[in-house]
């Protein structure tokens, strides 16, 4: 399948797609890159996640998945809490699931890439957190 993109998005998003050859557009700074019929991209499903804000929550896990920009120029940072255990210090907050006086261990991590293939390393990576079993709520 052929799409016209602009050229910053192929770039970033698609480095590897093959163009067609003339097929730059100097005044509108676009190009047809052919685009594999086999791509099958992961989506947030609202059956499994959550919205807030600039964020997918995995339901029943301290697993977020952030996100800043739309479409191919879309980037992702995984963040996710392991509960330990529980320490008074006074607070009497909980938040999507996370309790700040629940001691934890945290891991957060930029996904490096842009767009759909961004997505979904950032999806198939909350999806392997959530299987240990070590980030339920």
């Amino acid at each position: 399948m052929e799409k016209r993109v602009p050229y910053r998005v192929y770039k970033k998003a698609y480095p590897t797609a093959k163009t067609i050859p003339g097929s730059y557009d100097a005044a509108s700074k676009t190009i047809v890159i052919i685009m594999p019929e086999t791509v099958q991209h992961l989506r947030f499903s609202p059956s499994e996640w959550m919205t807030s804000g600039n964020g997918k929550h995995l339901k029943g896990h301290n697993i977020t998945v952030f996100f800043w920009n739309s479409g191919a120029e879309m980037h992702f940072e995984l963040e996710a809490h392991e509960t330990t255990e529980r320490v008074d210090t006074g607070f009497a907050f909980v938040c999507n699931g996370f309790d700040p006086t629940e001691q934890s261990r945290h891991i957060r991590r930029t996904i490096p890439g842009f767009g759909p293939s961004a997505r979904d390393e950032a999806i198939q990576q909350a999806k392997e957190l959530a299987q240990t079993g070590k980030y339920a709520i």
